[in-house]
């Protein structure tokens, strides 16, 4: 698994009066992460700290959803976002049950804070729907803030795999 907040920007910059929910972090912070899941039954949850977002502008913003990209098979079932750094980078189960209010959307950290009041962590909980192990490719964000909408897209390949299938599973 990789490490949870991983940080990377946005090509697009925006301008000092723009309001907009975004990744956070600097130019230089590009990368793709993996982390694979073994022994998943089908329609067993489980869900990943996918990044650290924080908002551009004086407003509060929202995730308004959260989209698997390349997943035939695999459905975002829920997500929230926290304050600050997630504990939990992955892990099997509900986001619920472990705990997160699934009806919290709100990016309240500002983009440039110091420590951790400048991140939040989006959380997001998947399921795959077949039997077979199956990859995701990453997630597209869809945000409103100060007026304004947007989309993002996060590479992330999520690999659920089902029990037994080793080849899967050397993919963690």
């Amino acid at each position: 698994m990789g490490t949870v907040g991983l940080v990377v920007c946005l090509a697009a910059a925006c301008s000092a009066n723009a309001v907009e929910v975004r990744r956070a972090g600097g130019p230089d912070s590009n990368g793709v992460m993996s982390s694979a899941m073994a022994d998943m039954k089908r329609g067993e949850p489980m869900f990943v700290g996918l990044m650290s977002i924080c908002v551009a502008g004086a407003d509060d913003g929202t995730v308004t959803e959260v989209r698997a990209i390349d997943a035939a098979e695999v459905t975002v079932t829920s997500f929230t976002v926290v304050p600050g750094a997630a504990d939990d980078a992955a892990d099997r189960g509900s986001l619920t049950r472990s705990g997160y209010d699934v009806s919290h959307h709100v990016v309240s950290s500002q983009c440039g804070s110091a420590g951790l009041d400048g991140v939040s962590t989006l959380l997001v909980e998947l399921e795959r729907e077949v039997d077979q192990s199956r990859t995701l490719e990453g997630f597209d964000v869809d945000w409103v803030a100060g007026g304004g909408s947007g989309t993002f897209s996060y590479l992330y390949q999520v690999s659920i795999c089902a029990p037994k299938d080793d080849a899967c599973t050397a993919l963690q």
